[in-house]
């Protein structure tokens, strides 16, 4: 299969979310559905950015933020990765059932059935 970030990214100039959140949020949703899977290499931001139609700095914010928040990872002098561990992974953010109730919580706090 071949992954293409450019067909990730969906933008929309006329929307009042600035470009470079919709960039960040494109990309995460792409990372966190495996359109981008662990270890792609992402284009130069130069590029993203000739291919998207914004500019580089609308790129560059918003690799840095993933990047911060540990969905991307930047090897010098061989670019930006997805991160081989995304952080949803790290912390088990699964919506699970609680038996006590229905609710619908996280595993990392999730009550027992004895609580």
């Amino acid at each position: 299969m071949t992954h293409n970030s450019s067909a990730v990214v969906k933008l929309n100039k006329k929307s009042d979310v600035p470009l470079y959140r919709q960039f960040y949020e494109s990309l995460r949703l792409g990372i966190l559905n495996r359109q981008l899977p662990p270890g792609y290499r992402l284009p130069a931001t130069r590029v993203s950015a000739r291919e998207s139609g914004v500019s580089r700095n609308t790129v560059a914010a918003a690799y840095e933020q993933l990047v911060a928040e540990g969905y991307l990872e930047t090897r010098s002098g061989s670019g930006t990765f997805v991160s081989e561990r995304i952080p949803e992974d790290l912390l088990h953010v699964q919506a699970q059932r609680n038996r006590t109730g229905g609710k619908v919580c996280r595993v990392v706090n999730c009550p027992s059935a004895a609580d």
